[in-house]
């Protein structure tokens, strides 16, 4: 099984924290043995390197339509993070969202058809 998992990564006010919840959900997803793709970790093979938006967005959507499954993390509202929903939505992968339970999700993302958790 591959888990892609997303979360808002640009113009946060507390990245470090995100970066952190999305890396506790990858080292979870190791301890069950189960392959997972951290945008933040794999879109740069390393600091130097100057990547486009393009690539960018390349990159993630074959990660994401390689995927069994798309764990969202939704406690941060993100335009990035849509996209990547949508991208999974119409390939038919599930998508799980996690969000803290005063967090209201937009009911865009909500409705999709291949939502099956909101936790």
């Amino acid at each position: 099984m591959r888990v892609y998992i997303a979360g808002r990564l640009t113009s946060a006010d507390n990245y470090k924290e995100l970066i952190e919840f999305y890396e506790r959900i990858g080292t979870l997803c190791k301890q069950l043995e189960i392959n997972f793709y951290l945008p933040h970790k794999h879109v740069r093979i390393n600091k130097k390197e100057e990547v486009t938006p393009k690539e960018i967005y390349t990159r993630c959507k074959r990660h994401i339509l390689e995927s069994d499954l798309i764990i969202a993390c939704m406690n941060s509202p993100s335009h990035g993070v849509g996209a990547e929903l949508e991208i999974a939505n119409a390939k038919g992968i599930p998508i799980v969202l996690i969000h803290c339970a005063w967090i209201e999700v937009s009911h865009m993302i909500l409705g999709m058809s291949n939502v099956v958790e909101d936790l």
